[in-house]
C-alpha cells in the first residue's frame, strides 16, 4: 500500500504512528477481534443454556486468526454488508459452528465493541509511551536544573529561570494529559449483549438468554473470555446510540516497565 501512488495514504500512519499503533488499527486486529467476540458470545450463550457444543466453540477457536479475506471481500461485494460477509467467511471455515456464529447479535456487537477495544489498546499504548517521555524529561530537568535561561511572556523576554525549571512545566502539562486519559480509560465500557428482535431457536426465546450477556465479553489482552460490567446509563456513544461507553474513573500512572522510546 505504501508504494501505491494512486491511492490516498495518511501521514498519520506513514509519518507519525509507531508499528504498534498501526497494528492496533489494522484490519487483522479488527477482524480477529470480531472473531474473539463471536467466540465469547458463543461461550456465554452455551452457559445460558443454548444448544451450543464444545466442538463448535473449539472449531471457532481453531480459526480465530486465519481470516479468509478473499472469501469475505467477495461476499461483501454481493451483500454490501461487512459483518455478514465476515460471518459467512468464518462459517465457511467452521462448518460445524456456522449455525451459531453471530447468533442473535447485531452488527453493533462486533462493530462497536471492537471500536471500544481499539480505543482501549491505543490509549494504553499512549500511556506507556507518555510515561517514558516523563522519565526522559525528568532526567533532562535534573541535568539542566541550574542552567539559566530567559523565560518568555507575551512573546518577549521576561525574568530569569532555568532550563530544568522550564522542563518541569512541560512535565506538569503532560501529567495532566496522562491523568485525563487514565480517567477516561478507567470507565471505558463495552456494549452489553442484546438480541436483535425476539428470535426463537429450538423453541426458546433467544432474546431472554442474551440479556445477561454484558457479563461475558472478550479480553483481548489475555486472548480469553473476561468480564465487564453491564451499562445501563447513557454515556459517550460510538456509532449508533447505544448504552455502550461512559468515561469516568481515575487510574494509575503506568509503571516503570514501559518501552524505552
Amino acid at each position: 500500500m505504501a508504494n501505491n501512488k494512486d491511492s490516498y495514504i495518511s501521514p498519520l500512519s506513514t509519518r507519525y504512528a509507531s508499528a504498534e499503533m498501526q497494528h492496533i488499527f489494522s484490519e487483522n486486529f479488527k477482524f480477529r477481534t470480531w472473531r474473539r467476540l463471536w467466540i465469547a458470545l458463543a461461550r456465554a450463550e452455551q452457559a445460558l443454556g443454548l444448544d451450543i457444543t464444545d466442538e463448535q466453540i473449539a472449531e471457532m477457536e481453531a480459526h480465530k486468526d486465519d481470516i479468509d479475506y478473499a472469501t469475505a471481500e467477495a461476499r461483501e461485494r454481493e451483500v454490501r454488508h461487512d459483518v455478514m460477509a465476515h460471518v459467512y467467511a468464518f462459517g465457511r471455515q467452521c462448518p460445524k459452528a456456522e449455525p451459531i456464529i453471530h447468533l442473535g447479535a447485531t452488527s453493533c456487537y462486533v462493530g462497536d465493541n471492537t471500536d471500544v477495544i481499539i480505543l482501549r489498546e491505543a490509549s494504553q499504548l499512549v500511556l506507556r509511551k507518555a510515561a517514558q517521555v516523563l522519565r526522559n524529561l525528568a532526567a533532562f530537568a535534573e541535568q539542566y536544573k541550574a542552567l539559566p535561561c530567559l523565560a518568555y511572556t507575551h512573546l518577549q523576554p521576561a525574568q530569569l529561570t532555568t532550563v530544568g525549571k522550564r522542563a518541569t512545566l512541560w512535565m506538569y502539562e503532560l501529567t495532566q494529559d496522562i491523568e485525563n486519559l487514565e480517567f477516561q480509560l478507567g470507565r471505558l465500557r463495552l456494549l452489553h449483549g442484546q438480541a436483535d428482535l425476539p428470535l426463537r431457536r429450538d423453541g426458546q426465546h433467544l432474546h431472554g438468554y442474551l440479556l445477561p450477556l454484558g457479563e461475558e465479553i472478550v479480553d483481548i489482552a489475555d486472548e480469553g473470555a473476561g468480564h465487564l460490567r453491564d451499562v445501563n446509563q447513557p454515556g459517550f456513544s460510538i456509532g449508533q446510540r447505544h448504552k455502550c461507553a461512559e468515561f469516568g474513573d481515575a487510574g494509575h500512572l503506568p509503571g516503570d516497565n514501559g518501552p524505552n522510546r
